[in-house]
């Protein structure tokens, strides 16, 4: 009995031991960053798991939201990584970005990251967070964070231990892969924020691709390409320079290149406009579906907007005769209730109602001929007659 309950509490204490390896077992610590509040600085964090066949967590936070002044904001960020060096795959950084809304401009803390381990043999991540703010931080390895923000070390940090030298400073903008998990006021995904650039200086009645979801491009020598993206198309409805009333719509593009880095071999294949018309192959759909070029399908179904032309065959139909069809076509050069040349060119055909006028032309066809072999018919026997009677 007591070897069973010495078992128990030691399998019970190495249970609590095992989940103190988790980020849980380290205290948070106090990061300042310094320099301009509107600039985003580098800082350098540890792959402290690199080697450990495990992944890194680190989580950065201001749960308060007065830390270092009234309303200031608050974050909590959750990185999950492990970093190349230089060889090792199935490399990745995992980031979940939460932030208070606040009257502050940027207001967002974090800006970015970045995988440098690459170029300088160190497993070390770039996180470019607000200056002039104080953060905790807290991970499940050991983190020596540098801070890159011209005071407590200088900027640019440049790095080329291993190929080219590369050189990172401060940024003035959000990274378009950073995205705001939820807000104080919104339980679901968001991005972007009242007051960020995204909102200011779009011309009236402008399009502009502000908020971007890229997808990472398939040829690694060019890590920032990008190889697909769904974009929001913002419409300023207000005025020049102050868009407080925006319409939204939806971009899709692709890249059939791959060849170049970033965005350059980008094209739009399909948008959504902000009153929901859809677009392939043009960026300004003036109906429900917009296509320019060939639609490929087995089959079609056409639910037509009003009676079909059977209603040639009802005893009030009035058929015009051929001899007024005759001289309409030598008048206008087209059959009576079809469009003309022009008007297809113009305004396009309507593939239901086409096809019902080519369905009455054929059943008053029909009908004429019907009637002239009425006609024949009665001459035929009328013929007969004359013939017999003689």
């Amino acid at each position: 009995m007591k070897k069973h309950f010495l078992r128990e509490f030691l399998l019970a204490v190495g249970m609590v031991v095992a989940s103190q390896t988790t980020i849980t077992s380290q205290t948070a610590q106090l990061l300042r960053v310094e320099g301009d509040g509107d600039k985003f600085y580098p800082v350098a964090f540890d792959d402290s798991k690199w080697d450990s066949s495990m992944r890194t967590i680190l989580e950065i936070n201001r749960f308060s939201t007065h830390l270092d002044s009234s309303w200031k904001g608050a974050l909590c960020a959750r990185f999950e990584y492990h970093l190349t060096r230089g060889g090792n795959g199935a490399n990745f950084i995992n980031a979940d970005v939460h932030q208070s809304v606040v009257n502050v401009n940027p207001a967002e803390f974090v800006a970015g990251w970045q995988d440098i381990s690459g170029n300088s043999g160190q497993a070390k991540m770039l996180v470019w967070l607000k200056g002039n703010t104080s953060y905790y931080y807290v991970s499940n390895g050991a983190q020596s964070p540098l801070v890159y923000d011209d005071v407590q070390n200088p900027l640019p940090l440049t790095i080329g231990e291993w190929g080219e030298p590369v050189s990172y400073t401060y940024k003035t903008t959000i990274d378009e892969s950073v995205v705001e998990a939820a807000s104080m006021v919104y339980n679901s995904l968001r991005i972007g924020t009242i007051g960020d650039p995204g909102n200011l200086n779009v011309p009236l009645n402008a399009q502009a691709a502000q908020y971007n979801i890229d997808f990472t491009g398939y040829r690694d020598n060019y890590p920032d390409q990008i190889g697909a993206r769904i974009a929001a198309k913002r419409i300023n409805r207000h005025q020049e320079n102050a868009a407080l009333i925006q319409k939204t719509g939806l971009a899709f593009y692709t890249n059939p290149d791959g060849w170049n880095g970033g965005d350059v071999d980008l094209q739009e294949r399909m948008c959504i406009s902000p009153d929901g018309k859809v677009g392939i192959g043009t960026s300004l759909p003036d109906h429900l579906l917009t296509v320019n070029g060939i639609i490929h399908a087995k089959e079609i179904l056409i639910e037509l907007s009003g009676p079909l032309a059977d209603y040639v065959f009802d005893s009030t139909y009035v058929l015009m005769p051929l001899k007024e069809v005759n001289e309409y076509v030598k008048s206008h050069k087209h059959l009576p209730d079809m469009p003309s040349a022009a008007d297809a060119v113009s305004s396009g055909i309507s593939v239901g109602d086409m096809q019902n006028k080519l369905l009455q032309k054929v059943e008053e066809l029909t009908l004429h001929a019907i009637r002239q072999q009425e006609e024949i018919d009665a001459l035929k026997n009328e013929l007969r007659n004359m013939t017999q009677t003689r």
